[in-house]
């Protein structure tokens, strides 16, 4: 696989990054698919989310007897309509007022590194599928970064994403996986935006969701080759050697994201930098798949809101100042 040349640091984010712009962590999705008149009005899946307050593990349950084609497809339409809802909370009508976005802009674009220093190539995985990055990743050309792109899908002819995907939600933001992803999709050159686990907005060629959740997760993604792809594309990065990974907002749920964290610590030299917010930090993580071996990795963690690292004022915070000393090891490429 040519990564091109990257400068050696990536990031991971889950849904506590983008809890800062409006979205819903797992837990709160649960209240948007309860609120569905197709959830509502179907006595059967109403009781299901009664009883488990995780939507995936009630995604779960649907897709197996006694639950029918109807009640799967209801629980996924409810669910796309949640993050249309979520999607609407994250995108303001002016949504470069808030205060921290130029900043983290400049923290996502340091991950490309800068074309002046020979650095071609950027790695940003999310586990989110929402519409984050395509809202606000751009202005690369303000941080001399390689443009954003989604590898491996194509876009609906006429929309272009990164720049000028605005506006509400709408038919025109469905895109789809390209055939054969491996041998049509380049990575060197630019910022890639790996989706690990799909899109909201995405549709396999038989129209179905290209998301994955649930509690089966592995199998899931075996089975989407797009994804499979992104799977190795991950592999491949953060086992080319002493790598360093920050990782924002992921509750290290996820036993195969947590088993490659791990094996690249053990075998491949890489460091963490954790950034979590609540109490506990360090047990959840040793509670966690894999979890000892990833707090060997440790740099070190950061439990402040992202509002406060990145100020109103647009100053350089003494914290941001701290995560970029302590993360990079060599600060004349950040």
């Amino acid at each position: 696989m040519e990564l091109g040349n990257f400068g050696k640091h990536t990031i991971l984010t889950g849904a506590g990054w983008s809890q800062n712009w409006g979205a819903r962590l797992a837990a709160d999705v649960w209240q948007l698919l309860m609120d569905n008149p197709a959830i509502a009005q179907r006595d059967r899946l109403r009781a299901l989310l009664l009883e488990e307050d995780s939507f995936e593990a009630a995604l779960a349950k649907v897709q197996n007897p006694p639950f029918t084609t109807d009640d799967l497809e209801r629980f996924e339409r409810a669910l796309i309509e949640a993050f249309v809802s979520m999607d609407r909370a994250m995108t303001p009508d002016d949504f470069l007022s808030i205060p921290f976005t130029n900043r983290v802009q400049e923290l996502l674009f340091r991950f490309a590194g800068r074309r002046d220093q020979g650095v071609d190539t950027g790695y940003l995985f999310t586990l989110n599928q929402d519409l984050f990055f395509e809202r606000y990743l751009f202005n690369d050309h303000v941080y001399n970064a390689p443009a954003p792109s989604l590898p491996g899908i194509r876009i609906t002819p006429g929309v272009s994403i990164f720049n000028s995907l605005t506006g509400p939600y709408s038919e025109q933001f469905i895109m789809c996986p390209i055939t054969d992803t491996a041998v049509q999709s380049n990575l060197r050159g630019q910022t890639n935006v790996i989706k690990l686990h799909g899109s909201f907005n995405w549709r396999t060629p038989d129209a179905r969701s290209l998301m994955v959740v649930g509690t089966e997760k592995t199998r899931q993604i075996a089975g989407v080759p797009l994804l499979a792809w992104y799977s190795d594309v991950l592999k491949a990065v953060l086992f080319s050697g002493d790598v360093r990974l920050m990782i924002v907002g992921y509750g290290f749920g996820d036993e195969y994201i947590n088993a490659t964290i791990a094996e690249a610590i053990e075998s491949y030299g890489l460091k963490v930098f954790i950034w979590g917010r609540g109490s506990n930090l360090k047990d959840r993580i040793l509670a966690a798949p894999h979890g000892s071996a990833i707090w060997k990795g440790l740099l070190s963690t950061v439990t402040q809101p992202m509002r406060e690292v990145f100020p109103p004022s647009q100053e350089i915070s003494e914290e941001y100042q701290r995560i970029r000393r302590v993360f990079v090891n060599d600060q004349t490429i950040w």
